[in-house]
C-alpha cells in the first residue's frame, strides 16, 4: 500500500474542480485545503 493515497469523492462538471480526501501514515485531510509551506529565504 502506498505511503499517501487520494480519494476523490467528487468532482464539479462546470469547473472540474475536486473534492477529495487526502491519506497519510499521519492522519486524513480534507481537499481541498490550504495548507501553508515554510521556505528558507
Amino acid at each position: 500500500m502506498p505511503a499517501v493515497r487520494y480519494e476523490l469523492i467528487k468532482t464539479c462538471k462546470q469547473s472540474g474542480a475536486r473534492l477529495g480526501k487526502l491519506h497519510t501514515p499521519h492522519g486524513t485531510f480534507d481537499t481541498p485545503m490550504l495548507m501553508p509551506v515554510g521556505t528558507q529565504a
